[in-house]
C-alpha cells in the first residue's frame, strides 16, 4: 500500500508540473500574439490603443479578467479576432497582486506626445526568464515584482 501511495504521489507531482509548464508556454505564446497585434495596430494608427476600465489595478488599465478586456478587443479586432486570456484568468486582482491574468497599459503621459509605448504584465507559475521591464518616454521604469513586465520601450 505504501509503495502504491508513494508512486501515486510522484505521478501527481509530475502531472502538476507538466500542467504548469503547459500553461506557462501558453502564456508566452499569448503575449507574443498580443504584442504582434499591438504592433499592427500601431502601424495602422500611429499609436497604441488606449486601455481603460479595469477594476484592477485601476481603471486606467485593461485586465483580461474583467470587461475592460472586451473593450480593448473591440479596438484591436481588425488585427486579432480574439484577445487571449490567461489560462487561469483569476478575478479580484491583477498579476501584481499574485493573480493570473493579463494586464495592458499605455499612456500619452510619461513624456510621450501620444501612446507610443505600452506594457503588459503577467505572471508565470514557474518563472524561467527575467522580467525585462519597460521604460516610458521620460525614462520612468516599470517592472512589477513577481511578474513579467514586457512591452515597447517608449524612450524618445
Amino acid at each position: 500500500m505504501a509503495i502504491i501511495g508513494l508512486l501515486s504521489a510522484v505521478v501527481l507531482v509530475g502531472l502538476r508540473s507538466a500542467s504548469q509548464k503547459a500553461r506557462d508556454s501558453k502564456r508566452k505564446a499569448d503575449i507574443k500574439q498580443l504584442m504582434n497585434a499591438l504592433e499592427m495596430y500601431y502601424n495602422a494608427n500611429g499609436d497604441y490603443p488606449a486601455p481603460g476600465g479595469a477594476s484592477h489595478p485601476s481603471n486606467g488599465w485593461s485586465n483580461s479578467a474583467d470587461g475592460s478586456w472586451d473593450t480593448l478587443q473591440t479596438k484591436v479586432q481588425e488585427f486579432m479576432s480574439t484577445l487571449p486570456k490567461d489560462p487561469k484568468n483569476e478575478t479580484g486582482g491583477w498579476a501584481g497582486d499574485g493573480k493570473y491574468n493579463y494586464i495592458y497599459f499605455s499612456d500619452a503621459g510619461y513624456g510621450c506626445p501620444d501612446r507610443r509605448w505600452y506594457l503588459i504584465v503577467y505572471k508565470l507559475e514557474n518563472p524561467d526568464m527575467a522580467s525585462p521591464g519597460v521604460y516610458a518616454c521620460d525614462g520612468t521604469f516599470f517592472n512589477y515584482s513577481g511578474t513579467i513586465t514586457i512591452g515597447i520601450n517608449g524612450v524618445l
